[in-house]
Formats: C-alpha cells, structure tokens, sequence
C-alpha cells in the first residue's frame, strides 16, 4: 500500500506541470454552426490498452476528442493545483496507468466511493503518466 500511495504521490506530482494551463478552450462556447460529435464510448482499461499500445495511434483516434469512459474507482483526490480528479481503471491495486478524469466542481465528487463503477464523459488530452481527460462530468 506504502508503493502504492508513493506512485500516487508522484503522478500527482507531475500532473500539476500538465494541468498548470488553463481550461479556456473549454470555456469557449460551441459555434451554432458546429455540430457537436457524439461521443465516443470506451471501457477505462480499453482505453489505457490502446494508449500503452501505441501511444501515436491512440492520440490520433481519441486526442481533443469527447469520449464516455466507464470504470471502477481506484482514487478520488485533488491534485497540488488543487484541481479535483477521480482515477478510473479495473480496482486491481497494482494498476499502475489508469485514465485520470479532471473535474472543474469537486461537489460530484464528494459522493462518489472507491471500488464504484462510474461513467464519465471528458475530452481526451493524451497519456501523461495516465490517459488524461479534462472537464470531466459524471454521466448518469
């Protein structure tokens, strides 16, 4: 457990010199003329075997993309930017990449356990360490 909370403790690490920039693409609204792409669905663990597979090919088909990813709960926490995420994967402890789901609102986050199967949708910004994917909602 003590190996496990020491790699947390360093993605978390440096995740805070990937999450440093700021959301403004996000906060920029649609164009009316654009439509929207649905987005595409994936398990967690898929999408992470894709990645550490061919990390080119993964970012062609997902990068700047939305995308609904269903898994488990393997850590809910706050980065040292203080940004909130939840980690989503197969539960099993010595998971090491896993895809890291940045949330704007840590209220959601507050409810949910870990072990829980959660949906989320986001928009893919590639593989850091873990698949990252940025302004993160809890599908319902």
């Amino acid at each position: 457990m003590k190996i496990k909370s020491i790699i947390i403790a360093a993605i978390t690490a440096m995740t805070f010199a990937y999450c440093g920039e700021t959301d403004a693409a996000e906060e920029k609204p649609a164009s009316k003329t654009t439509v929207e792409e649905k987005p595409v669905e994936v398990q967690a663990t898929a999408l992470v075997a894709e990645y550490e597979d061919n990390e080119v090919a993964a970012d062609n088909k997902y990068k700047d993309k939305k995308v609904t990813v269903t898994g488990k709960i393997t850590s809910i926490a706050k980065d040292i930017a203080d940004q909130p995420y939840v980690t989503l994967g197969t539960g099993n402890d010595l998971e090491l990449a896993t895809v890291q789901c940045f949330f704007k609102d840590d209220n959601v986050l507050a409810s949910l356990k870990r072990g829980q199967k959660i949906t989320v949708i986001g928009t893919v910004e590639g593989k850091f360490m873990n698949v990252m994917l940025k302004g993160c909602k809890v599908n319902n």
